[in-house]
């Protein structure tokens, strides 16, 4: 309460010596306090095949009142089909913020406002846009500046200003609860496209559940053959900012 403030900051260091026979503790281990919010599983790219097994599957994703998620993956996928324009998305590119007919909570926050990234995931609010990710790694999902949900983190390639090849963002047709992110017939890239080059078509829906929001990534055809990251994909959720892992 008196005294000038100091130029440094102090410290003072306190050592002990343990006496032979007395109790004492020490941490063993990382106990049972670090929880992973994040989850994803990683597709090993073998180029120029696809390794994924999820064409044809949707994975179901709901709150599990811990914090964090339940996935169940089961077999069928209904993709909504797209409405409205596309986003004209190109590569490498995130599009402006898209405000959500409702707030969608998420492990680690909520928000009304997402930004969509054209190769296979979307960022989940935030003031700025984020950049965008093509490399389909832990480290990169794990330590993003934003949440993320990726249906499929590879290297994608929509056709930009033809915008059929595209990424779709609209509520869906026939429930205002539900808002629709359609990856329609985008191929991976390739220095050099195969022929015929393969595409994928896949979705994300989020689901407004009154506080206890999901959504579902639905796979018509799943392809990751870029030449770009070996063909490798990623699908998971994190909160980012240097999430803890989980593992694989």
């Amino acid at each position: 309460t008196t005294g000038a403030v100091s130029a440094f900051c102090p410290a003072v260091r306190f050592g002990y010596s343990i006496p032979p026979g007395v109790a004492k503790h020490d941490p063993y281990g990382t106990g049972c306090y670090t929880i992973a919010s994040s989850w994803y599983e990683a597709f090993p790219g073998a180029y120029p095949l696809s390794t994924n097994d999820l064409s044809g599957n949707t994975v179901q994703v709901f709150s599990n009142g811990s914090g964090g998620h339940t996935e169940v993956t089961v077999p069928g996928a209904t993709i909504v089909a797209p409405t409205t324009t596309g986003l004209a998305l190109g590569d490498d590119v995130v599009s402006a913020a898209i405000t959500l007919p409702f707030t969608f909570d998420y492990p680690g926050g909520s928000t009304s406002t997402i930004y969509v990234d054209s190769n296979g995931s979307i960022a989940l609010g935030g003031a700025a846009a984020p950049g965008s990710i093509n490399t389909p790694t832990a480290a990169a999902l794990l330590n993003a500046t934003h949440a993320r949900i990726c249906a499929s983190l590879q290297d994608l390639l929509p056709d930009g200003a033809t915008n059929i090849a595209n990424v779709y963002a609209e509520v869906d047709p026939s429930n205002p609860s539900v808002f629709l992110i359609t990856w329609l017939g985008v191929p991976c890239f390739q220095t050099t496209p195969s022929v015929p080059q393969l595409t994928s078509t896949f979705q994300i829906a989020l689901i407004d559940g009154g506080g206890a929001d999901a959504f579902e990534l639905r796979y018509q055809t799943l392809v990751n053959d870029s030449d770009s990251s070996g063909g490798g994909a990623l699908t998971g959720f994190s909160k980012g900012g240097g999430a803890f892992d989980g593992g694989n």
